[in-house]
């Protein structure tokens, strides 16, 4: 059965109770104190591993629980509140000069920094993230045009942006690491099955690729283009025309024709049978002597087809036929 103790000290009803020596209530289960309580400071020396616990089931999960379980304990946390606008600063407490801090959430729960809020959150200079957290650090979820910036003055013409805000986004940028000498990989990822790349500089500056390298450009599986600025064309084949015609499938080639005997004034017709060319593609064609040493090639026709190509060689020697022969080369290029 409870007393009051003003029923003990009647005393204490009129004047209140003050002492300037301690109270020990260690005996007791429980100190019931009133709902609203004024008072200067309150010091908790406990050891134990519900030093302090908040909650209405007392020590069972309660809201705010301080463990001060470890004998040799000398660290804390330090909250401390400012005028309005100033801003709540958390900090380490310690005997040492060095202390980490470490939030944890349970299990595989989530850790949420500035949830609710509609600002943003400030990582000092050479933050390091480690650990299994990169993985799941880096799925940043955002609709906004900023939605990852890197910069000195933050989305102010920043060093890097990700502008997520189209709301149908499903085209992205996958960059995959290698071994070293093993390259990186940069291509475009998304839920279609084929999806364009656009690299732009801004207002009239200029694309540069490989600008500080000294290998080569390679564009698609056709065309390298090297530090000299030398282009080559990848999709390209040789062979030797038998009777004035050839099959060769590709953009560009060399062909050697039959041993001809083309007199002076005279034309050789080549046709390639060639499925790399489309009747609306620009081709380009010289001719030069192979093993005929009289005579004068030059190109009069290049006429492309759907998977042809004909090309018309004239010898405009005044007087001399060929007698062996002739080494005529073509390029497509294709037309948009």
């Amino acid at each position: 059965m409870a007393v009051l103790l003003e029923q003990l000290l009647p005393g204490i009803r009129e004047n209140g109770l003050n002492t300037n020596v301690a109270v020990d209530f260690s005996g007791a289960s429980s100190v019931k104190l009133p709902a609203d309580i004024s008072t200067g400071y309150i010091h908790v020396t406990d050891n134990t591993a519900n030093a302090l616990a908040v909650g209405p089931n007392g020590t069972t999960n309660p809201v705010l629980n301080v463990d001060a379980s470890t004998a040799s304990a000398a660290t804390g946390l330090d909250v401390k509140g400012a005028a309005a606008t100033g801003g709540l600063a958390l900090s380490v407490l310690s005997s040492g000069t060095n202390e980490s801090l470490t939030i944890d959430a349970k299990g595989s729960g989530t850790v949420t920094i500035n949830g609710t809020a509609t600002g943003i959150v400030v990582l000092p200079a050479g933050t390091t993230i480690g650990g299994s957290s990169v993985a799941a650090l880096g799925v940043i979820t955002s609709s906004s045009a900023n939605a990852l910036t890197a910069g000195p003055n933050g989305k102010t013409n920043p060093v890097f942006n990700v502008n997520a805000a189209t709301i149908s986004a499903a085209t992205g940028i996958d960059i995959v690491g290698a071994a070293a000498a093993a390259g990186v990989a940069v291509s475009v990822t998304s839920s279609g099955t084929n999806e364009n790349l656009t690299v732009d500089a801004k207002g009239s500056g200029t694309v540069t690729l490989n600008g500080t390298g000294t290998g080569a450009v390679v564009v698609g599986h056709n065309l390298t283009v090297d530090a000299a600025g030398v282009v080559t064309i990848l999709n390209n084949g040789t062979g030797a025309a038998t009777a004035g015609a050839i099959t060769l499938n590709k953009l560009a080639g060399v062909v050697t024709s039959e041993s001809i005997t083309t007199a002076a004034g005279a034309d050789y017709t080549l046709t390639v049978t060639d499925s790399a060319i489309a009747a609306t593609d620009i081709v380009f064609a010289s001719v030069a002597l192979g093993t005929s040493t009289t005579g004068t090639p030059a190109v009069t026709t290049v006429t492309p087809g759907a998977g042809s190509l004909v090309i018309v060689v004239q010898n405009i020697h005044a007087s001399a036929a060929f007698n062996g022969t002739i080494k005529i080369s073509f390029m497509a290029v294709k037309t948009a």
